[in-house]
């Protein structure tokens, strides 16, 4: 059999054998310098990051942005049905002059107010969702906001579905896809929606199909 040299390795150390301990470079070398701890502690500090006041001010203000818009549909689809207390969240939704722009789905130009006596009616006049539907549901995407001092502007796609009312044998969904173009302003109660236009993608009424009612088993 060859013989191979293994030298190269080191000296042959048996199975379960320890190599003595020897001091370390640090040890030989003398102490650490006093002030390296100093300067570890001066390096941790300069390089954590540190937000502006106006970074911070930008995220209270987008955060701030983000509930008032959600806030629109809390107040449609937490009022269902005869339900038509929608101001209870659209007062602090928009300003009191907002002007609203509903007019591709058939709304007359207004206000806020104006849209929600369209949308539920009044004592004299069906509303356009209350005279047709029963329930709804509105839910949105993640808006795009771009912040200008007191001023913002924010793009927010939205899916919408409706359940028309069975009693009147208005037996769809209907579904609607589209954004809202926002245009907003800070006021002393927070952010608010002082214009709004409304755009709709496309809409479609979805037949429900009919199901037998279940047999009653004695």
């Amino acid at each position: 059999m060859a013989h191979v040299d293994c030298s190269f390795y080191g000296p042959r150390q048996e199975f379960g054998h320890r190599p003595p301990v020897t001091k370390t470079w640090w040890r030989e070398s003398g102490p650490l310098p006093d002030d390296i701890n100093d300067r570890n502690q001066t390096m941790k500090t300069t390089n954590e990051p540190t937000a502006s006041e106006a970074q911070l001010r930008y995220l209270l203000d987008r955060i701030d942005i983000l509930d008032t818009i959600a806030r629109y549909s809390q107040g449609q689809d937490s009022h269902q049905g005869s339900d038509d207390n929608i101001l209870e969240q659209w007062d602090e939704v928009f300003t009191e002059d907002s002007k609203i722009d509903y007019s591709v789905a058939g709304a007359p130009l207004g206000n806020h107010r104006d849209l929600a006596r369209w949308m539920r009616g009044d004592k004299e006049h069906p509303g356009s969702m209350t005279g047709s539907f029963q329930n709804w549901q509105h839910m949105l995407s993640l808006p795009v906001v771009t912040i200008d001092g007191d001023t913002a502007r924010a793009r927010t796609d939205f899916f919408s579905t409706h359940r028309g009312k069975k009693e009147q044998n208005i037996n769809i969904h209907y579904n609607a896809p589209g954004a809202f173009h926002d245009e907003l302003v800070r006021t002393p109660k927070g952010w608010r929606i002082r214009a709004r236009r409304l755009e709709v993608y496309f809409g479609d009424p979805l037949l429900i199909a009919s199901t037998p009612e279940p047999a009653i088993r004695g």
